[in-house]
């Protein structure tokens, strides 16, 4: 193969995805747009398609194998690149990155791992799946079924889904890997996909006689460890409600079908079988609380352009439900909890009120409360003609994509920077949201917007590095995300230069180095690429 010169200039930009920003201390928000089911209104055609698939196969699973469906999601858009990789696809349908073989099938392919010395790439045999649900379910099993490493991740064993994803450290060996999950499951809204899980302390009489079992799953998986007799009191401290409607009951017997279960109250003192003192831990229940009847109205007052969550009650658990900075809303109790107020503003819907502020005080900088007259409740774009300038503010070093319709069609290869200056031509309100018309189809999202220059982060001078290259040549494949590319370096680890490599295309190779405990590989001359984000191909 003749080598690639790297001569060609691409506005393409190392992002994971569309300008998603840096999620702040605020969990349970997502990054934007203010609508109660925030992950569709995000996603692209080709993530709602993979999502609907994929959805009810990861329930299936994580239901019979009592794992989160979250956790299994994020999994599977993590390692599969939302169903994009070669491995995810026909005829290999391995989603999960899952070596060996299943039912004597397995494909061979390059792989990037990390170890003692950094990135490094090998080949391994990874299994080949007949379908996706095939794929899912034997993720479920090996969860379920090695509990020396993924004990942690079992709904029994972990309250949320951040207990269940810290479970996964021996699954990968990205050193970010849980951070990863716990972004994309947020930023997805994807626990709105998993079982509600409630904590209490009752005791509850068997209707009729049933098995008891030790695991919360489907009764194939579980072992009958016993029976619970008609007519038996047992206690119960844990309830998981599954999609599906079907119910678990954890008793001081053992898990039971809480079906089974009739009339329940508050415990005795002491286990009604044997006399003795109960020992089954229970864990807290939400807060309790007392609502004070009040009438009036604040305003969110939080980022602008970002929203609040939502709360079942104060201190409970997170609605899905969004309310964006700057808008008003009308309450009509509020509550103190652990020395926190939160206002009711619906019913079952309360939030913290130390994102509120008096109506009318709330500054927005890019306006996205005030909806002119023009603007409709349907996804119709109506332009607003208003010439103005805006100043790009994201992150340093990164840049925001470009859309061929406000929230439709990102643009491949078309990204701001940050910091960076664009006339705007009028702006359109989509669903409630703000876009900036840059001239024909090119919108960007008025979130990332600043009406007054952004300052360029200080550039400070770095001692030039140390490294010894050893000369080997051969071809590299860039293998990052699907229509996403990957940033060449003038050295290792600093000086990124403005040319960029597509994920897919292949380039020649001279030399490689190592770097901070990771490698890199050299293209000729002063042109460096990691080597986390590549395939050795020969």
């Amino acid at each position: 193969m003749n080598r690639r010169l790297l001569t060609g200039f691409a506005t393409a930009a190392l992002l994971f995805s569309a300008a998603v920003p840096v999620t702040n201390s605020l969990s349970s928000l997502a990054p934007h747009y203010a609508a109660t089911h925030v992950a569709e209104a995000a996603l692209s055609a080709g993530q709602n398609s993979f999502l609907q698939s994929a959805v009810p196969q990861a329930q299936a699973a994580a239901y019979k194998y009592g794992v989160y469906p979250s956790v299994m999601l994020a999994q599977a858009i993590l390692e599969s690149g939302w169903g994009q990789s070669q491995l995810a696809q026909a005829p290999n349908y391995n989603l999960f990155g899952i070596k060996g073989s299943y039912n004597g099938q397995s494909v061979n392919m390059g792989t990037s791992e990390y170890g003692s010395s950094g990135y490094y790439n090998t080949n391994a045999n990874f299994k080949k799946y007949p379908n996706y649900q095939a794929s899912f379910e034997d993720n479920g099993a090996t969860l379920r079924n090695n509990p020396q490493y993924y004990i942690k991740t079992w709904l029994e064993n972990a309250s949320s889904y951040q207990q269940a994803t810290a479970g996964l450290k021996s699954y990968a060996t990205a050193p970010n890997y849980t951070s990863q999950l716990n972004s994309i499951i947020a930023t997805y809204n994807l626990t709105q996909y998993d079982p509600q899980i409630s904590y209490v302390n009752q005791t509850a009489t068997a209707k009729k006689a049933a098995a008891v079992y030790n695991w919360p799953t489907d009764p194939s998986v579980a072992k009958q460890t016993g029976t619970v007799k008609a007519g038996q009191k047992v206690t119960v401290t844990e309830y998981i409600t599954n999609y599906n409607g079907s119910k678990f009951a954890k008793t001081n017997l053992g898990w039971l079908d809480a079906s089974v279960l009739g009339s329940t109250s508050n415990p005795i003192s002491g286990n009604t079988n044997t006399g003795k003192s109960t020992t089954t831990p229970v864990k807290p229940q939400s807060p309790s609380y007392t609502p004070v009847k009040a009438s009036g109205s604040v305003q969110i007052n939080y980022v602008p352009g970002y929203n609040i969550a939502v709360w079942n009650q104060p201190g409970g658990h997170t609605t899905g439900e969004l309310l964006r900075h700057g808008t008003t809303w009308s309450y009509s109790a509020y509550a103190v909890v652990n020395g926190q107020k939160w206002y009711k503003v619906g019913s079952n819907q309360w939030i913290m009120a130390k994102y509120t502020a008096a109506p009318g005080t709330v500054k927005t900088t890019d306006d996205n409360t005030t909806k002119p007259k023009s603007e409709t409740s349907s996804n119709q774009v109506k332009l607003i003609k208003e010439r103005s300038v805006a100043y790009i503010n994201y992150k340093p070093n990164y840049g925001i994509a470009v859309w061929a319709q406000p929230g439709k069609g990102v643009i491949k290869g078309k990204y701001l920077p940050h910091a960076s200056a664009w006339k705007t031509y009028g702006y359109a309100y989509v669903n409630g949201h703000k876009w900036y018309n840059l001239g024909g189809n090119q919108w960007i999202d008025s979130a990332y917007v600043s009406s007054t220059p952004v300052a360029k982060p200080a550039q400070t001078k770095k001692k030039s590095q140390s490294y010894q290259v050893t000369k080997i040549n051969g071809i590299v494949k860039v293998n990052y995300l699907t229509g996403q590319s990957i940033v060449v370096w003038s050295q290792p680890g600093a000086k990124p230069t403005k040319k960029y490599l597509p994920t897919g295309s292949s380039w020649k190779f001279f030399g490689m180095t190592w770097y901070q405990g990771e490698a890199w590989y050299n293209l000729g001359g002063n042109q460096w690429v990691p080597a986390k984000y590549l395939l050795v191909q020969q």
